[in-house]
C-alpha cells in the first residue's frame, strides 16, 4: 500500500539524465514541464494497493469486481461506490499514473507509446493498405488506461453517428440529444482566463461543473491567424467551426483538449474519477500490478438455472507469482478495453467473433489477461 506525494527524486532524474536542457529554450520548456509535474504530484493523495498480495491479505468480500481501472472500468467504480452500500474492487494491470513526466505533462504525450511500460505494445497484422506494414496500436497499460496515454484531443463525435446507433439498435437512448446531457455532466470546461475565448467556443454546448477537465490552447501560435484566413478565403471547403463538439465536427476550429488548466497537467479517467475525494471512500478499493487470468464459474443463477460467472482468478504482473481467488456477491464487470475485454472469457470470444465472421489471430505473444479460460 502506498500513498504517492512529491518525489524528490523526480528532480533528481532530470538532472542526471541532463533533461534541463543544454540551450535557454530547452532548458525553459523542460523547467515547465518539471513544474508542472511537481504540481500534480503534490495534488495526490490517492491510497491503492500495489500488487495482488496486498489484496489477498484483506480478505475482504466485494459486491461488484471491475476488470481494468482503464477510461470506462474507473466509470464505473467511481459511481457505484456513491452508493456507501457497495463495495467495489478494481483491478488494474498496470501501475499508477502519477510520477510519470510523460503521462502527467500534455507536452511529452507522444512519449507515452509506444515501447513504454505503460504501454500494453500491441500491433496490427499486416495492412494491405499500408504495403504491407505491421503498425503500433497503443493501449494503456497504466491506471486510466488510454485516458492517461492518449493525445488528449476531447471529441464528442458527431451526432449524425449517434443517432445512426438509435436507428439501427432501435433505441433511443442512443441518440445523441440523449446522450448530450450526459456528455454535459463529465464535463468541467476550463476556458482559460489570460486571453478572449469568446469566438473560440460555444459555451452553450459544454458544462462547467464536472469532472473531467477540458480546456483551449493557452497560449497561441504564429500559425494560428493563417489557419483560420483559409476559413474565410475558402469557406467552402474549409468553413470555420465555432465548436467541434456541438455534434458537428466539420470545419476548422480551435481544438479542445482534456487538460487540468490549473497545473498544465493531463486530465484523465485517473484525475478525475479517483481523485482524492473519490479513493478516500472506505468502499472502494484498487489494487495495481494485478494481471486477471480467468474469469470462474461461481455457481447458478436461482431463478433461471443458467451458470453464473462471478469469481475472478488474479495474480502479480511478476512472473511465476501465485494466484488468488475473490469472487463478487453480486457482478463482475469486464472493463479491459477494446483489445482486452473480448478475451474474456474464451467461450464469449469465441461466439461473438464467428457471429461477426472477425479473423483472431493468436499466434504472436499475448498478455497473460488474453489467455482467460472457463472451468
Amino acid at each position: 500500500m502506498y500513498t504517492p506525494g512529491i518525489k524528490s527524486d523526480v528532480l533528481v532524474i532530470f538532472l542526471k539524465r541532463g533533461k534541463l536542457g543544454k540551450s535557454p529554450s530547452d532548458s525553459l520548456m523542460n523547467l515547465l514541464a518539471l513544474f508542472a509535474a511537481l504540481a500534480a504530484l503534490e495534488g495526490t493523495c490517492a491510497v491503492l494497493y500495489e500488487n495482488a498480495a496486498d489484496l489477498a491479505s484483506l480478505n475482504v468480500q466485494f459486491d461488484f469486481i471491475v476488470v481494468g481501472g482503464g477510461t470506462g472500468g474507473l466509470v464505473v467504480a467511481n459511481r457505484l461506490t456513491e452508493n456507501p452500500n457497495y463495495s467495489v474492487l478494481v483491478l488494474e494491470a498496470g501501475g499508477s499514473n502519477t510520477d510519470i513526466l510523460n503521462i502527467i505533462v500534455p507536452f511529452y504525450c507522444t512519449r507515452a507509446t509506444p515501447d513504454t511500460p505503460q504501454d500494453w505494445n500491441f500491433s496490427t497484422t499486416a495492412q494491405v493498405g499500408l504495403n504491407g506494414r505491421s503498425i503500433a496500436y497503443p493501449r494503456g497499460h497504466v491506471l486510466g488506461g488510454s485516458s492517461s496515454v492518449n493525445s488528449m484531443v476531447y471529441t464528442r463525435g458527431s451526432k449524425d453517428d449517434y443517432d445512426r446507433y438509435a436507428r439501427v439498435s432501435g433505441d433511443d437512448g442512443w441518440s445523441w440529444d440523449r446522450l448530450v446531457p450526459y456528455m454535459r455532466k463529465t464535463e468541467h470546461f476550463q476556458p482559460p482566463k489570460t486571453q478572449n475565448t469568446t469566438e473560440q467556443f460555444n459555451p452553450a454546448v459544454h458544462s462547467f461543473t464536472g469532472v473531467n477537465d477540458v480546456s483551449l490552447p493557452g497560449f497561441p501560435r504564429d500559425t494560428d491567424a493563417r489557419v483560420f484566413a483559409t476559413t474565410s478565403v475558402l469557406s467552402d471547403e474549409f468553413p470555420f467551426n465555432i465548436d467541434m463538439n456541438s455534434g458537428n465536427p466539420l470545419g476548422i476550429g480551435w481544438i479542445q483538449s482534456s487538460i487540468n488548466l490549473s497545473d498544465a497537467s493531463r486530465s484523465s479517467s485517473a484525475t478525475s474519477y479517483l481523485a482524492p475525494q473519490h479513493i478516500a471512500r472506505p468502499n472502494l478499493h484498487v489494487v495495481l500490478n494485478t494481471l486477471v487470468t480467468r474469469i470462474l464459474r461461481s455457481g447458478s443463477n436461482s431463478r433461471t438455472g443458467k451458470p453464473t460467472f462471478q469469481t475472478v482468478e488474479y495474480t502479480s504482473s511478476t512472473r511465476g507469482s501465485a494466484r488468488f481467488r475473490v469472487t463478487a456477491t453480486k457482478e463482475v464487470i469486464l472493463s479491459a478495453g477494446s483489445i482486452g475485454t473480448p478475451a474474456y472469457p474464451n467461450a464469449f470470444r469465441d461466439w461473438r467473433f464467428r457471429k461477426f465472421d472477425i479473423a483472431w489471430n493468436s499466434t504472436g505473444p499475448q498478455p497473460s489477461f488474453c489467455r482467460p479460460e472457463l472451468d
